[in-house]
């Protein structure tokens, strides 16, 4: 069975969820603070901190961001200096103690390509494949500027032949206000936001594969609309409009309120009646696997093996759901056989590939924990949650 995705409301929120295999995969809202990132500001560089190979550049009147060296992973070469104005973009928000982090790489993106302002030709996802490359290739010549690169995302996959008109489009477009971005940069005062646009929709869009969803629904009859006109016939045939005049709420039916409160909680519990305890850090993420008062007729071994493989299923829907990124470390439950630990192991890599933000196992401690590393590119889900004041709605 494919993704079924879900725009609705919690509260009085807008909503965006993906339940894949009965199980919450995505969940995000519309909040406030969410639509910070991506924006693009004139900033000035306030100070070069040469140990950290950084900067940090305040892109509004008393914010600072901290942006790493640019010439380090050859982004751009430039060389930072104090004083210096330049354009940056807000690549996660601000947290807490932690400012935002900030690049020179300035991107759009798009449902079926990125679009950023290193020249760099066109480049592909890994998930398309080389015949497919050679269409899409021959639909996009003499499109696009050659000071911008742009990536085909995997959804471009989707596209039929004569469908590939909304990824030319798209990337066009793109191309465009990227160009009028650069344009502002030049001109505008310091401190400028000369980049606001999120649109929630493509947002979410683009955190989803349109080849394994089964079926997209929206309460909405103007998103609704939005929504077929800018997805492939493969998807837009599984394109719904629910109407709740007539109807069950969508979050009813969905159940998306308990989905929820299971996912978000420090206690997450397993279909064996195992449980996971989940523990952030100021450093990391701790998650420990444990069995519980399993009463099951089965033996000890057995128990174990089953409780590690439904750990190992839900583990990475967890740290997606919930954005939970840097470093995880998981404790399993000992097993005495190498087979045991090699499938839950297996399965784990599996789920984790399917995360939109990279992420991987890094390692198994010799204590026998399991490392994990996952790229941080937005706000913990509970922020939002609490900024929305949907924290009680969720609970009850």
């Amino acid at each position: 069975m494919g993704e079924q995705v879900v725009f609705t409301k919690i509260g009085n929120t807008r909503g965006f969820f993906a339940i894949q295999d009965n199980m919450l995969r995505l969940a995000d809202f519309c909040t406030e603070s969410s639509m910070i990132t991506g924006k693009i500001y004139v900033g000035r560089v306030a100070n070069t901190v040469r140990n950290l190979d950084a900067s940090f550049v305040e892109y509004e009147k008393g914010k600072q961001g901290f942006l790493p060296n640019p010439n380090k992973h050859r982004i751009q070469e430039i060389e930072i200096k104090n004083g210096m104005v330049l354009p940056v973009q807000l690549k996660t928000a601000p947290l807490k103690t932690k400012e935002a982090m900030l690049s020179v790489e300035l991107s759009l993106p798009g449902i079926y390509c990125v679009v950023t302002n290193t020249p760099g030709g066109i480049h592909f996802s890994k998930k398309i494949k080389d015949t497919q490359k050679k269409v899409i290739k021959q639909a996009l010549t003499d499109v696009g500027d050659e000071a911008f690169s742009y990536i085909i995302r995997s959804n471009a996959a989707a596209l039929s032949e004569v469908e590939l008109d909304l990824l030319k489009d798209e990337l066009c477009s793109l191309s465009e206000e990227m160009h009028q971005i650069v344009l502002k940069a030049k001109s505008r005062t310091c401190f400028s936001c000369i980049y606001d646009k999120s649109d929630f929709v493509i947002r979410s869009l683009s955190k989803i594969d349109f080849l394994k969803t089964d079926r997209i629904v929206t309460d909405s009859a103007e998103e609704y609309d939005y929504l077929k006109s800018i997805l492939p016939s493969c998807v837009s045939d599984f394109l719904a409009f629910h109407d709740e005049k007539q109807k069950l709420p969508l979050s009813l039916l969905y159940e998306l309120k308990s989905r929820l409160h299971s996912m978000i909680s420090k206690k997450v519990w397993l279909k064996s009646g195992g449980y996971l305890v989940v523990e952030p850090t100021e450093a990391l993420t701790v998650i420990d696997v444990n069995s519980g008062k399993n009463i099951q007729k089965m033996s000890k071994s057995e128990l174990v093996r089953k409780t590690n493989l439904e750990a190992a299923e839900i583990i990475p829907f967890l740290l997606s759901v919930n954005n939970i990124s840097g470093i995880i470390v998981v404790d399993f439950i000992n097993v005495a056989s190498k087979k045991d630990e090699e499938e839950f192991m297996v399965l784990l890599k599996k789920r984790l590939s399917l995360d939109c933000n990279k992420a991987d196992v890094v390692d198994v401690t010799k204590l026998g924990l399991v490392e994990i590393t996952r790229q941080k590119k937005d706000v913990l889900l509970l922020s939002k949650i609490k900024e929305a004041e949907l924290y009680e709605i969720i609970e009850n």
